[in-house]
């Protein structure tokens, strides 16, 4: 018999970073969604999960847009913080200088929830 003890893990995320780009510096920034792996994870830590980041790289000089699947690990979860690894490919969808902005992405997270 299979027991259900919740409501699977899952968040929505918006991220705007300043790059350093030299003379022309860049904003980078996403939105995405994340879902766990496992339908009710019983336990706080080393639940995996997967997602998919929309968003775009902006400087005087440069625009593009990507998409970017993405697989993490929280590390540690509770209701109102998370910690956690991720890893994303990114994959341009404006294709100025496709070969410099495709690649793989890989950032350490703390979400905090404020409610």
């Amino acid at each position: 018999m299979a027991v259900n003890r919740g409501d699977p893990w899952g968040r929505v995320a918006g991220l705007v970073t300043p790059l350093a780009g030299g003379r022309d510096p860049l904003l980078f920034y996403a939105l995405g969604v994340g879902l766990s792996f496992e339908r009710s994870p019983g336990r706080s830590s080393f639940v995996p999960n997967f997602g998919l980041e929309v968003g775009g790289v902006s400087g005087t000089r440069v625009r593009t847009a990507f998409l970017s699947p993405m697989a993490s690990l929280n590390l540690y979860s509770s209701r109102s913080v998370t910690l956690g690894v991720d890893g994303a490919w990114v994959i341009p969808i404006q294709f100025e200088r496709f070969d410099d902005w495709m690649g793989l992405r890989g950032r350490a997270f703390l979400d905090l929830s404020l409610w």
